[in-house]
């Protein structure tokens, strides 16, 4: 039996607790979401859900609005998460194999990195190309991540030279060898940029707040911040009050925010674990070289 200094033992209950400590809120939004609210007036820890109950994520889930939300909210962040890809590997490529001018264009890339237009400028940009009101403006200003473009561009400089130098001595041309020898070994750091680009794009809201002004191209976090922000115990346009136990706004209202909050967050929990040790990999592997 392995035995553990005391150090040991004290470095793992300071981990458990922190480890706790950091579940136990998003642990109490769930049990809050199938619990009746009424139930968990006078409690003051909560581990399990009280009075379970599937009636806030059935109304959330079966409101029409929130399926069109949603739909808008997976129409970003696939698509978006596909464009940045495509842009952000095929600007990395090139930068990683040293092509004429690849120092002036890093140090632009660079610059973007530290600066940018602001506010007012991007939102003019939007409003003068016609994207203002349109799910693109939500995808194309953002299309490609300074920060991601160097952390691909370090991921590719692990890679031999070699591998390039034979291939043109086969007669494969730079697209040639970009889909066929870079990318298959290069998983590891695409699966990283996706799961950044994917979780920023869902995540994003302030974008929708100053380009999106109809209720129908709302994305799904639009939506829960004025879930979280509003007093109004019904945003979907149906009564929901009369679902609730003794009838009263604050019960319905805490019901539908947590629900709404746990709906949020249930796809990025369930693709978090498949893409986890990509992400690690790709993270330490991309920071090797500058």
């Amino acid at each position: 039996m392995r035995r553990y200094s005391s150090f040991q033992i004290v470095i793992r209950v300071v981990l458990a607790l922190m480890a706790v400590i950091m579940v136990y809120p998003f642990w109490y939004v769930v049990c809050m979401a199938f619990s009746r609210y009424e139930e968990t007036i006078n409690a003051t820890l909560i581990f399990w859900p009280q009075g379970f109950t599937l009636e806030p994520m059935k109304y959330v889930f079966s409101a029409s609005d929130f399926l069109n939300i949603y739909g808008n909210t997976l129409f970003v962040v696939v698509v978006g998460t596909v464009l940045s890809l495509v842009v952000t590997i095929m600007f990395a490529y090139p930068l990683s194999r040293r092509v004429p001018g690849s120092r002036w264009i890093q140090a632009m890339t660079f610059f973007t990195l530290i600066f940018n237009g602001g506010i007012i400028p991007t939102f003019m940009v939007v409003k003068l190309t016609g994207l203002y009101n349109s799910l693109w403006a939500l995808i194309l200003p953002g299309v490609m991540n300074p920060f991601n473009v160097f952390l691909m561009r370090n991921f590719f400089n692990t890679i031999p030279d070699s591998l390039d130098e034979a291939a043109s001595i086969e007669g494969a041309g730079s697209m040639w060898v970009l889909f066929r020898v870079m990318l298959p070994l290069s998983l590891a750091g695409i699966a990283t940029l996706a799961l950044f680009y994917g979780v920023g794009y869902w995540n994003a809201y302030f974008n929708a707040l100053l380009y999106i002004s109809k209720r129908s191209k709302w994305t799904l976090q639009v939506l829960l911040r004025e879930m979280l922000v509003t007093v109004q115990p019904d945003l979907f346009g149906a009564g929901m009050a009369s679902q609730s136990a003794d009838g009263t706004a604050a019960q319905v209202t805490m019901s539908l925010k947590m629900a709404t909050v746990v709906a949020s967050t249930l796809p990025v929990m369930v693709i978090y674990p498949f893409v986890q040790k990509y992400f690690v990999t790709g993270v330490m592997v991309g920071a090797v070289k500058g």
